[in-house]
This record gives C-alpha cells, sequence and structure tokens, in this order.
C-alpha cells in the first residue's frame, strides 16, 4: 500500500536526508512550517515507516579506519560451479560506497 504525501512532507524528507540531526525548530525555518506541525509530520512519517531511521556518517580517516586491500583469489578450477559463488563476491564487494574497483 502506497501512502499519499504532500510537499510539505517531501520538503520535510528532503531536509532530513541532507541532515537528519535537525531539530524542529531548525527543519521548521528550512521547510516553512511551524515547529509543532514539523514534529507531528516526523512522528507521523517515522510511526508509518516512511522514515526508516537515522544514521551517523562516519569520518573513517578520522578514527584511523582507512583501508586500501588488494585481494587476489585463486581457483583450483574455473568451472560454472565456481562462477556463481565469485559473481556473489563481486556483488557483495561493490555493496560497500568504498569499493573502487574489483576485478573477476
Amino acid at each position: 500500500m502506497r501512502l499519499s504525501i504532500d510537499e510539505y512532507d517531501h520538503k520535510i524528507l528532503n531536509a532530513l536526508q541532507r541532515n537528519g540531526a535537525l531539530t524542529n525548530a531548525e527543519l521548521s525555518n528550512e521547510v516553512n512550517l511551524s515547529a509543532s506541525q514539523c514534529s507531528r509530520r516526523r512522528l507521523r512519517l517515522e510511526t508509518r515507516g516512511i522514515i526508516a531511521g537515522y544514521h551517523a556518517k562516519l569520518n573513517t580517516e578520522a578514527l584511523g579506519l582507512s583501508l586500501r586491500a588488494i585481494v587476489r583469489v585463486n581457483l583450483r578450477s574455473h568451472s560454472e560451479e565456481n562462477a556463481e559463488p565469485l559473481r556473489r563476491l563481486k556483488c557483495h564487494v561493490f555493496s560497500f560506497d568504498q569499493s573502487a574497483h574489483c576485478a573477476l
């Protein structure tokens, strides 16, 4: 079932995608609604599951977690049986935002 959202809901969602840590006062200034209206709308969007959560983007270099890896996989045999696990591995590697290259 598709939930209907209006122009203000879209504005709230866009603002929160840019900065999920906005207070209701900041959000109200951004979308031109009262803080109480923003609070009610945000809660409704959360309750309906449209807003699934809030996340922090970490600076891995500042945390000392910067990593570069070159991995080589050798197969005992090149067969169709081995091809599918390699395709899944490639998809998994590219599921990370930081992945730049994966060659099989």
